[in-house]
Parts: C-alpha cells; sequence; structure tokens
C-alpha cells in the first residue's frame, strides 16, 4: 500500500506523462473541432496515447483504490484546463462504472448532481 499513489500524486504524474507526449502538430490540428474563439487547452497527445497513458496509471492504482479516490483523481483533473488530463479523469473514472453502479439511486443522483456543472469544457452552447 505504501507504493500507492495518492489521488493528487497520480494527478501529478498523469500530468508528467501527457506532457512528454504532447506534439505541437496535434495540438493545432485539435483546434478545427471546437468552434471558432472557443478556448481550449490542449498539449497535444492523440486519444489513443490519451488511453494508453491512462491504461498505465490505472494499473498502479487498481488493486488499492476504490471509486472514492477515482472521484477525487477525476475531480483534480477535469477541473484543469487542458483536455487531455480532463480526459485522463474520465478515463481512469470509467473503470470503476461496475461501482458506481452498485450505489444506491440516491447516492448516485446526489453525486451527479454534485458535479454538474463542475466538469464542463468550452462554452457549454
Amino acid at each position: 500500500m505504501p507504493d500507492t499513489p495518492s489521488p493528487k500524486q497520480l494527478a501529478r504524474q498523469a500530468e508528467h506523462e501527457l506532457k512528454a507526449a504532447a506534439n505541437v502538430r496535434t495540438a493545432r490540428q485539435a483546434k478545427f473541432y471546437f468552434k471558432p474563439g472557443e478556448e481550449v487547452w490542449r498539449f497535444g497527445v492523440d486519444t489513443p496515447t490519451q488511453r494508453r497513458i491512462a491504461g498505465a496509471l490505472f494499473q498502479r492504482v487498481r488493486d488499492d483504490w476504490a471509486m472514492a479516490e477515482a472521484l477525487v483523481f477525476c475531480d483534480l483533473l477535469i477541473k484543469r484546463r487542458e483536455m487531455e488530463l480532463k480526459n485522463a479523469g474520465i478515463f481512469i473514472l470509467a473503470r470503476y462504472q461496475k461501482s458506481f453502479e452498485r450505489f444506491p439511486p440516491e447516492k448516485r443522483k446526489a453525486l451527479l448532481e454534485k458535479t454538474k456543472g463542475e466538469w464542463g469544457v468550452g462554452n457549454g452552447e
């Protein structure tokens, strides 16, 4: 357990690895997927590489983390402006889908309401 990173430590590791995989050309190409003038921040990491990095990060915590740690991790990254960090949080949180489905419906609803509006990207249109 002492080798298992905390959500904050894993978030820092995710940022480090995603920045290391950055590609300026990929970042430039990505801007065409958004409305003109919409401010979207990218490192420039393609989706397969983002998924590979998130998968490797998940392997470090899979035996020790529960849904609570995954939520903290996702919350830390989803609030960042860079799309790749948001994606890393979502990719890892998605691995806990079965745990979420076992929550009582009222707890699921409360959790979704808490995050509603906080996890947006772009201008919301």
